[in-house]
């Protein structure tokens, strides 16, 4: 049996696992600019929905190097959301209109 990448709850979202399970803020940003608004919107229309349970399972969870894989995944999920919701909300493309392009921004430090 093939062990689950996401909580029980939440293995319907694996499909969005490769995509937008993302390490870091510039993964993010790059996956969102470089993203056609097709997978953008299918992203965001899986996930939204699930963002109140989602949240409410990671908040019982300590964040940091212990923390579950599927956990972190699920954590990646929610954190890429955050990325592409104006994209959804605001601009209808992948690109932030009268923003800075992800390439020109240096993240100077990360969350362990």
């Amino acid at each position: 049996m093939v062990e689950s990448r996401l909580p029980p709850a939440f293995v319907d979202l694996e499909t969005h696992l490769e995509r937008w399970a993302l390490p870091n803020t510039v993964a993010r940003m790059q996956a969102r600019d470089s993203a056609n608004m097709a997978d953008i919107e299918a992203f965001y229309g899986a996930l939204v929905p699930r963002l109140p349970a989602a949240l409410d399972y990671l908040q019982g969870i300590a964040y940091g190097a212990e923390m579950a894989a599927c956990a972190r995944n699920l954590l990646d999920l929610c954190l890429s959301i955050a990325e592409i919701a104006p994209a959804v909300e605001w601009y209808g493309q992948p690109r932030v209109i009268d923003g800075y392009a992800g390439s020109v921004l240096t993240i100077t430090s990360e969350l362990p």
